[in-house]
Parts: structure tokens; sequence; C-alpha cells
């Protein structure tokens, strides 16, 4: 039993070495260095979109669609964005009136038309997408009505 023991789990360490060194697997400090950690603590939203997209000017396009239904709270108000261009990089959602206005960011490598996230509201407020796709700035935005107070509070 105990030599069979230690042949599994050699064999296990062995196949875990080969997969980590040919990049199949990847640690997880390596995927978390992307992450913008600091800019879900930012307080306003032109610091958020310098911090993503260095400045660029986003253009209103009627490509990109954002839809959120009425909502009795705030809780978990789901939010679809459809775009219809291709090499999509980043996808980004910022809503105002929240301390912290950037709800949501995700970066893609490969073909996707739309992203959908729940995200917490507090009030009747505008929700904006930035869409990154070919080099360009892309942004769509509508309004979710809240309909009881935020975050599952009534009033």
């Amino acid at each position: 039993m105990k030599r069979r023991t230690f042949v599994s789990c050699g064999l296990f360490s062995g196949s875990l070495a080969m997969a980590l060194c040919s990049g199949l697997v990847y640690p997880a400090l390596t995927l978390a260095n992307a992450w913008p950690r600091n800019l879900f603590q930012t307080k306003s939203a032109k610091d958020v979109i310098h911090g993503l997209f260095d400045n660029e000017t986003a253009i209103a396009s009627d490509a990109v669609k954002v839809s959120a239904p009425v909502q009795s709270d705030g809780m978990a108000v789901p939010i679809k964005v459809q775009a219809k261009f291709d090499g999509i990089d980043t996808i980004a959602i910022i809503t105002e009136n929240k301390n912290s206005p950037l709800a949501s960011v995700a970066y893609f490598s490969g073909p996707v038309s739309g992203y959908s996230i729940r995200i917490r509201v507090a009030n009747t407020s505008t929700v904006t997408a930035f869409v990154k796709a070919n080099g360009k700035l892309y942004s769509a935005a509508t309004r979710v009505k809240i309909t009881k107070g935020g975050y599952g509070m009534t009033w």
C-alpha cells in the first residue's frame, strides 16, 4: 500500500511540474498582477477612465448596447452589454452615485460579442459601459431605475 501511494504521488507531482513548466497552469499571482485593484477604490469616474484607458476619448456608439431592467431593489441589478465589434479587448462598467464608480472590468483575448454581470446600485443612476475594440474606445449608457431603497432597504 505504501509503495502504491508513493508511486501515485510521484506521478501526480511529475505531471503537475510538467504542466507548470509548459505554461498550461498559471500560478494565481501571475494572473492577479494585471488586476486594477486601486481603480476599484477610486472615487472619481474620470480617474477610473484615465487609469483604465490612458485618457482615450470614448466615442458614443450605437453598436454598443447596455440594458438593465427596472429593479425593486439594487442588491443585484443584471447589466447586459452587447457590442457589434470584432477584437474586443476590454469591457468596463462604471456607475454614478457610488463611492467607487468602477463596478466591473473584464479583459478578453478571444472573440466575444457581449458581457453580463450583476452589480449593486444604491439609487436610480446612470450605468455606462466602455468597450475597447480594435484600438478604439466606445461607450454607451443607460439609466437604471431602482423603485425602492438601494441595496434592498425600503425608505
